[in-house]
């Protein structure tokens, strides 16, 4: 699989999740809502409500 995507309406908003394997690595990008820890390749990051992107190597 090279790519996967979903997304959830929630009270607060619609939560989105998309990653794609890209140059030897995984681009995330997430959106959500309001405050939120989101987990990748076992790290924990605390972010606020918005859009972001994020990228780890491919084990």
């Amino acid at each position: 699989m090279d790519w996967l995507e979903a997304s959830i309406e929630t009270r607060k908003g619609t939560v989105r999740s998309l990653w794609k394997q890209e140059e030897g690595r995984i681009r995330y990008e997430i959106t959500t809502p309001s405050p939120a820890e989101i987990v990748i390749a076992g790290e924990t990051i605390e972010v606020e409500a918005g859009d972001y992107i994020f990228y780890s190597e491919i084990a």
